[in-house]
């Protein structure tokens, strides 16, 4: 009997289901009582699984006017029931695949919008940031314009700290106001340059973190999305440097 219980517990029925099924099967039609007292199991249980087995056409109930009876279906209802298991998951596969990353290099992308969108994103960072890791930006900031309170939190949390941060920013009235207002941490670690005067300016803020790239945007509808791939953010991380290199210290 426990090999039985073994292999319909293997078929999607939970131990204590099984175990039932088997006694009704054994009982024929029956009682919650005699089923319970058959079984080993406590009768508040056992009514709320053959519930859940009759929901599913495994038990069938009677009610008469002594008492409720439940009575097993046939054992080749399991075969319908193992049917309906398929059939959900034949209509589940396409979306399980569309998840399925089955490429390491292939880029895990997410998007975080609003307000607390953005702030997940920060907070991420300020968690990479506190690894004594390096986290880079290039771009326009005018996003903190905005929500106001993400400037405020992003200037407390990197306040007296030896976080590893370098930006690279849009040449402007705002972001020569944005480096004043971060250099006041006095966090040498932290260097913001300005772009060249003559380059063009930023549309948009980014961010490269270990394998992950932020791409902020800056227009009417606020959102963050998150590309996690090594070679994109190493190709990203290139192209920072390279900038990096054309601007002064004090540009």
């Amino acid at each position: 009997m426990e090999d039985i219980e073994k292999r319909l517990h293997a078929l999607g029925l939970e131990e204590k289901e099984a175990k039932i099924y088997l006694t009704c099967l054994q009982l024929g039609k029956d009682t919650v009582f005699h089923i319970a007292e058959r079984s080993g199991i406590k009768r508040t249980t056992v009514y709320f699984i053959l519930k859940s087995l009759a929901e599913r056409g495994l038990i069938a109930t009677e009610k008469t006017k002594k008492a409720v009876l439940f009575s097993p279906a046939h054992p080749r209802r399991l075969l319908i029931h193992v049917d309906h298991q398929k059939k959900i998951l034949d209509d589940l596969l396409p979306e399980l695949s569309a998840l399925y990353n089955v490429e390491p290099e292939k880029p895990n992308i997410q998007v975080f919008e609003g307000e607390a969108g953005l702030k997940h994103v920060y907070e991420e960072i300020i968690s990479f940031l506190q690894e004594k890791q390096e986290v880079l930006f290039f771009g326009g900031v005018d996003h903190l314009k905005t929500y106001p309170d993400l400037l405020k939190a992003w200037k407390r949390e990197t306040k007296n700290k030896t976080f590893r941060i370098r930006e690279l920013v849009n040449n402007d009235a705002f972001h020569k106001e944005y480096r004043e207002k971060l250099s006041e941490n006095e966090n040498f670690q932290h260097e913001i340059r300005l772009l060249p005067e003559a380059s063009k300016s930023f549309q948009n803020d980014n961010a490269i973190f270990g394998n992950k790239l932020v791409i902020f945007s800056t227009q009417k509808t606020m959102f963050a999305t998150v590309v996690e791939s090594s070679h994109i953010a190493s190709s990203y991380r290139t192209m920072f440097e390279l900038a990096w290199a054309q601007t002064r210290e004090k540009s």
